[in-house]
């Protein structure tokens, strides 16, 4: 899948608006680095740092940047799922509060060793 640079400044705009960020500050770099990762794994299709700089909406770049920058985002300790996936698990669970939620849990190994817990709404 093509990500366009279109879809990049939509995602980007959404993450500030959602965690509530300043243009020009500290985080919104992290913001930028959140919008690449989030398109190259959409575009990609995985999680694996190569292919990921491979979709990045960004060109003009080296991939071993990208990926550099990538690690270096990911190692953070304000790096939190808490940080950075709850805001927008509350945004969505809060726009669905309207109606009756019904979660489908599934517990699945996926791979050697690990274990997956997914849930669906409906």
């Amino acid at each position: 899948m093509l990500m366009t640079f279109r879809t990049y400044r939509t995602i980007k705009r959404t993450l500030m608006q959602t965690l509530q960020a300043h243009p020009g500050g500290h985080q919104e770099q992290h913001i930028n680095t959140l919008a690449v990762l989030i398109c190259g794994i959409v575009g990609a299709q995985h999680v694996q740092f190569a292919q990921i700089a491979d979709h990045a909406p960004l060109r003009g770049r080296k991939n071993e940047s990208l990926i550099t920058r990538f690690r270096r985002w990911v190692k953070q300790k304000a790096v939190t799922p808490e940080a950075v996936w709850l805001p927008f698990a509350t945004a969505v669970l809060t726009s669905l509060a309207h109606g009756p939620l019904t979660l489908i849990l599934d517990g699945t190994t996926a791979g050697h060793r690990c274990v997956v817990l997914m849930a669906s709404i409906v």
